[in-house]
């Protein structure tokens, strides 16, 4: 049983790296993954600041809205990236199938694209629930009375914060350009997004 296991695994990842390699869908997961797990830090920090002003710092009700917008960011995100890669890669391998004058609808090329749109989709819509996960994290100890919901606040802000500062710094370096300049260019996106909101409640 473990040794079919490790084969069918085996081969499962034979088939990925394949399939990523013929449809070059790394630096397509990467950019969506990226773009939202960014919007989705910036929402979350949004509701738990958007909370605090207005005096529901309620773990239930924090991680209820997240969640919801997870939701929301989720199915949006995997949905739209489904239907738009899904179709960029159809053109692609009619365009092939044109330059080619073969039917290229059953091919490990079809398929390699075909998977892609699947997984890049999936990856796009994982990565938001991952981020909203991870920020919210402090409030779900909190609900369990692990820490103080005050506690859950500064600690989920500061994991926010972190997560803005590296993604930008992940971009940076991969573009080969100053890391530290694009991480401070994304916390100042969720810095502005904590002024608008402060002034918003005292206003």
């Amino acid at each position: 049983m473990v040794v079919k296991i490790k084969r069918l695994l085996s081969y499962l990842l034979t088939k990925l790296r394949s399939y990523s390699k013929i449809s070059n869908m790394n630096v397509i997961v990467r950019r969506y993954s990226i773009t939202n797990m960014f919007d989705a830090t910036l929402a979350t920090l949004g509701v738990i600041l958007g909370s605090y002003m207005y005096g529901e710092l309620k773990p239930v009700f924090i991680i209820g809205a997240s969640l919801g917008a997870a939701l929301g960011l989720g199915v949006s995100g995997i949905v739209s990236t489904y239907i738009t890669e899904r179709a960029e890669r159809i053109a692609e391998i009619r365009k092939l199938e044109r330059a080619l004058l073969t039917n290229l609808k059953s091919s490990e090329i079809a398929k390699a694209h075909k998977y892609a749109a699947l997984f890049i989709s999936v990856s796009s819509g994982g990565s938001s629930a991952l981020a909203v996960l991870l920020v919210t994290s402090p409030f779900m100890l909190s609900s369990f009375n692990v820490i103080s919901r005050y506690e859950a606040f500064t600690t989920s802000i500061a994991i926010a914060l972190t997560m803005l500062f590296m993604i930008g710094f992940y971009l940076g370096r991969i573009s080969r350009e100053n890391g530290i300049l694009y991480g401070l260019i994304t916390l100042g996106a969720g810095i502005l997004v904590a002024t608008i909101l402060i002034l918003a409640g005292i206003l």
